[in-house]
């Protein structure tokens, strides 16, 4: 069987309930006014963004395997909270759909670019690599030194960052999969207004959960062009309008912390502000 490569990092099953009527998603760069119109198998997308990768430079595509199986459970979840959603009505969830929602939202907050490329840009991947070098000598170990050219090359420290960021992909959060775990969950329906979809589809304030529990944040996910759904961590669960206003803030919220807004409506897309 093939491997995976062209990796969506928002599931194209997402994708597909903001397009328009041709069946295209509206894309657009958020620091930049033109758009362009895409199919959503085009559409966020890297080669290779979770694979790990080995000293012959053999891919392992076990997380993306991971993560297709996991948006395959999650699929009929998201399809029940849009249809009740647009029936005004409060889905019920089993504790084993509640569960994989959970997973599904946590995933989709960290998996994205805008995060992991900023904790992979971070990271003092050169200075840690000689770190470990040294302590390795200082152990009495040796190598080769023709390995270390090669691990100490662009292109090993590319493999290094890209194993590390595919290993912390794979780790989970306890203490935000509890906070997860104790929400309840509020849908959102529009009243003709729309949605867009962004590269970082949870529309996250800068302390992320801890601000949401503080009642200081959206959190709200885009499901569909109509139909959102953020966790509740006070009351029971619920479903209601949102006025226009509140769409409005979640769009412009969406595409300040996105490198990539998409949509069905080119002029929503045109309308958003450009970001410096």
């Amino acid at each position: 069987m093939s491997q995976p490569k062209r990796h969506h990092y928002v599931p194209r099953f997402l994708l597909a309930n903001f397009v328009n009527t041709n069946g295209k998603l509206w894309v657009r760069r958020a620091k930049a006014p033109s758009v362009w119109s895409a199919s959503p198998e085009n559409t966020f997308l890297e080669r290779h963004r979770y694979s790990s990768i080995d000293d012959q430079g053999n891919y392992d595509t076990e997380l993306e395997q991971t993560y297709s199986a996991l948006e395959g459970a999650a699929k009929p979840i998201v399809d029940k909270f849009i249809d009740c959603g647009r029936a005004q009505t409060v889905p019920t969830i089993s504790p084993t759909e509640k569960a994989t929602w959970d997973q599904f939202c946590y995933q989709q907050m960290k998996r994205v670019p805008e995060v992991t490329n900023q904790l992979a840009m971070r990271l003092p991947w050169a200075e840690r690599l000689e770190q470990a070098i040294s302590q390795a000598v200082e152990m009495g170990i040796t190598a080769d030194q023709a390995i270390l050219d090669e691990v100490r090359s662009p292109e090993g420290l590319a493999r290094i960052r890209q194993n590390a960021t595919v290993k912390a992909l794979a780790a989970e959060s306890k203490v935000i999969m509890a906070m997860l775990a104790a929400a309840n969950y509020e849908i959102g329906i529009t009243s003709g207004d729309e949605f867009v979809v962004g590269s970082r589809p949870i529309a996250m304030a800068s302390h992320g959960l801890a601000d949401a529990e503080a009642g200081k944040t959206t959190m709200w996910f885009p499901l569909a062009s109509d139909v959102a759904v953020r966790p509740r961590f006070s009351g029971t669960s619920s479903t209601r309008r949102l006025s226009t206003k509140e769409v409005s803030e979640i769009n412009e919220h969406i595409i300040r912390q996105s490198e990539y807004v998409a949509g069905a409506s080119e002029s929503l897309l045109k309308s958003l502000p450009v970001l410096t």
